[in-house]
């Protein structure tokens, strides 16, 4: 074989091994973002375009949401949800999606006529999250299933220091506030929970009254966030819990 055709025998292999490579990448990048944790994970790259808490995480309501949103280069915006209980059970609830600018401004506008939320250093909010995540595990309680799976959106942002302003449980103690779709089941665990962890009268039980009004997150409003909910967690107006006992609360 003539030395030029060697030559372009090598630089066709060279190129179809750089074409194979090339599928290759396109298919682990459609693979990724075929799933939550992929798309959060790609995501984290993204330039940080805001970042949201909830009054309500330090208001003494202790119920309340964090939020954080970053803009892809392709302009999409990918956009990470946390519902945190800062009184007892840590992240009751994580969501994410990827959306346009449209979008991301229409679920903010409604997380806003629900609870009052304002900027935050994205720093501080992914400290916490964290805080109470780690709060509710020394109470044996692990955040929720899809947290793991929003979470990579925070990326390389570094947790910084909380003020006090930031408090986890209610005057010194955990608080269960059992919301409206809490049945006797799960409050029985989460109760029974809390006795083995801190003990029998070192705890509050709460239930949220249905007498009032309640600023919930239900399954409803998420669908309308076009969100998917394995659970139907509340976010809770303080002000409307009605305190049932202290400790062991058995029907």
């Amino acid at each position: 074989m003539a030395k030029s055709e060697q030559q372009k025998q090598r630089k066709l292999a060279k190129k179809k091994s750089k074409d194979r490579q090339n599928r290759k990448l396109v298919a682990q990048r459609q693979q990724q973002m075929s799933s939550l944790a992929g798309q959060m994970t790609a995501a984290a790259s993204g330039t940080i375009e805001g970042c949201y808490i909830a009054k309500a995480c330090y208001d003494g309501t202790g119920i309340g949401t964090v939020s954080i949103i970053r803009r892809l280069p392709s302009g999409q915006r990918a956009y990470g949800l946390f519902l945190v209980d800062a009184f007892c059970l840590g992240c009751k609830d994580a969501l994410g999606k990827m959306c346009s600018a449209n979008q991301v401004s229409d679920i903010l506008e409604d997380l806003r006529r629900k609870d009052p939320i304002e900027p935050i250093e994205p720093g501080v909010a992914r400290a916490y999250v964290e805080a109470a995540i780690e709060y509710a595990r020394s109470l044996g309680f692990a955040p929720h299933p899809d947290y793991r799976k929003v979470s990579p959106i925070w990326g390389d942002i570094e947790a910084l220091p909380l003020t006090d302003k930031f408090r986890f449980g209610r005057d010194g103690q955990p608080a269960y506030i059992a919301g409206p779709y809490d049945d006797h089941a799960r409050q029985t665990m989460i109760i029974n929970t809390l006795t083995k962890t801190v003990g029998e009268g070192n705890f509050e039980f709460m239930l949220a009254s249905s007498t009032h009004s309640l600023q919930e997150f239900s399954e409803a409003d998420l669908d309308d966030l076009v969100f998917d909910q394995d659970d139907d967690d509340d976010a809770i107006d303080g002000s409307v819990v009605q305190r049932i006992d202290r400790g062991v609360h058995d029907e």
